[in-house]
């Protein structure tokens, strides 16, 4: 007899263990989807942000324009190193002498 009760006992307990998980898994799971819904929207609102006729408002608000000419610079390797520096010219006395 004491055996059966015992066992129902712990039966109860493992049902509440049970009960008290699912609860926070069901916090979880709204922290989760609230949270899901933040993210959508700050990427809605970044896309909006970078729509290039938005920035060309900011930019001519800025007084901003086109430049007249564009120089493309070269392409510098990065995996080699630069060769050294040479300086040309004589040099400037020290100062205040």
């Amino acid at each position: 007899m004491v055996v059966v009760v015992a066992a129902l006992l712990m039966i109860v307990l493992g049902q509440m263990v049970v009960a008290q998980r699912q609860l926070q898994l069901g916090h979880l799971n709204s922290a989760l989807t609230a949270e899901a819904s933040k993210h959508t929207q700050t990427i809605l609102k970044v896309a909006a942000l970078e729509t290039p006729s938005r920035i060309a408002s900011e930019a001519s608000s800025l007084a901003l324009v086109q430049p007249k000419k564009v120089l493309q610079l070269p392409m510098v390797p990065l995996d080699s190193p630069l060769s050294a520096i040479r300086i040309v010219g004589e040099p400037v006395s020290g100062g205040g002498q």
